[in-house]
Parts: structure tokens; sequence; C-alpha cells
């Protein structure tokens, strides 16, 4: 790793005060062959060429379906108030929504 490019000093101490980072002159050094590393990680990603056509906006092609609305059976208050977690006699209790 002691031959391998690294970016200058200055680079690495703006970054780290950016960060608001104290590094020390180990740290310093260290860093400094790390950033490199990232920063050419991330050409290598920018420098890839995706044509057009083979870019997937969405993973199908589904519409949007509804169904259509048809009146149906009147539910009775005990078919209705049968799956409600909270009742308070015929009504169903909810979570106040609203302060006052």
């Amino acid at each position: 790793a002691e031959n391998m490019e690294k970016l200058d000093k200055e680079k690495v101490l703006h970054v780290a005060s950016l960060a608001k980072l104290h590094l020390t002159e180990e740290e310093v050094e260290k860093f400094s062959y790390q950033l490199k590393d990232i920063l050419t990680e991330i050409k290598k990603i920018e420098d890839v060429e995706i044509p057009d056509q083979d870019i997937v906006i969405a993973p199908c092609t589904n519409k949007n379906t509804y169904n259509e609305d048809t009146i149906g059976e009147m539910l009775s208050r005990e078919e209705i108030l049968k799956n409600a977690n909270k009742k308070y006699g015929s009504y169903i209790a909810v979570t106040r929504a609203l302060n006052d």
C-alpha cells in the first residue's frame, strides 16, 4: 500500500474540516489512501454508460385497475361491529385524530 497514489494532505484536512473531525498526522496519512480509493470507485460508477433503452423505471407495466361501483347488500350492525377492535355501545371507538 506504500506505493499507492494518495490524496494530498490539504485535501484530506479540508474534508476533515467539513466533517468537523480532528485528525492526527497518522490518520491524515491513512485517510489520504482511503479517500483516493473511494474516489476511484466513485469515478468507475460515474463512467458506466447505460443506453437509454436499457433503463427500467418500474419492474412491471401493470396499470391501476378499478372495480365497478355496485350497490351491495346492507350489512347488519352486528356484522359491522364484529371486526372492530374497540366498541363503545353500538359505535366503533377510535383514537382521537384531532386536538382540541
